[in-house]
């Protein structure tokens, strides 16, 4: 990481200069180019693939209404947006990062962190537990999804250990999350915004080895995702 990455005419940016730096670091430190790289390296459909398996692009199925299911780009989105042949791969840069067409809530992004302090397993959100019927005097218990995302426990190690540094170690971009005697893992977002100042995101879990709690914080229009959503979390957090 040289502070950018030039695809073609285009020159995407980082916030520093990271230098040589593997998948660990690049999540602790938020290396936005490792990522620009690692897109174009994966591809789009595949990258769309587990993007679907992890639950993007499509409604949690929480007990609310009017959910959004966001959106997921993939090659049929893009020819059907742009034209069979009228995009290229500079497109896809900005996705890396999260960018781009990319769309998600924070219910997606609070799922998201379930899903990796639980290693793959999925437990459907849910507002109502049970259901009283007062006439007949009986209790119903809601049901609940399950699933599992079969990937390697040495994937997971690394994507969590990349985590649990970005929060607990120095050079972390989610240190501001810390509390004390609790080891957290998460990572941090700030999503460029055409209107104002940035969006900043931070997902997390706690306690890293046992996880209880999984959180997602938007804070709309403020700035960096390290400086505002990170220190909310983390009192969430210490509180639950």
């Amino acid at each position: 990481c040289r502070g950018a990455f030039v695809y073609g005419r285009k020159v995407f940016r980082d916030l520093h200069v990271h230098g040589s730096t593997n998948v660990v670091e690049a999540i602790q430190r938020s290396c936005n180019v490792f990522f620009y790289q690692l897109m174009l390296k994966v591809g789009l459909d595949p990258w769309s693939d587990y993007g679907k398996e992890f639950g993007f692009g499509q409604a949690t199925k929480i007990d609310i209404l009017e959910e959004n299911s966001g959106l997921l780009p993939s090659t049929e989105y893009y020819n059907r947006v742009y034209g069979k042949g009228k995009w290229t791969q500079g497109y896809l840069v900005s996705l890396g990062i999260g960018q781009g067409e990319l769309g998600v809530t924070p219910l997606q992004m609070a799922c998201y962190a379930s899903m990796l302090a639980n290693k793959g397993h999925y437990a459907q959100p849910h507002i109502v537990q049970t259901i009283y019927n007062r006439s007949a005097n009986t209790t119903d218990t809601v049901g609940i999804e399950h699933h599992d995302l079969h990937i390697s426990e040495r994937t997971w190690q690394i994507v969590r250990e990349g985590m649990r540094r970005g929060v607990m170690e120095p050079g972390g971009t989610g240190g501001a999350a810390r509390i004390p005697g609790i080891v957290l893992a998460g990572k941090t977002g700030t999503a460029e915004n055409p209107h104002g100042k940035s969006h900043s995101w931070f997902i997390g879990f706690a306690p890293f080895d046992n996880p209880k709690i999984a959180i997602c914080v938007l804070v709309e229009n403020v700035g960096y995702g390290g400086s505002f959503a990170a220190p909310i979390a983390g009192m969430c957090m210490e509180k639950y």
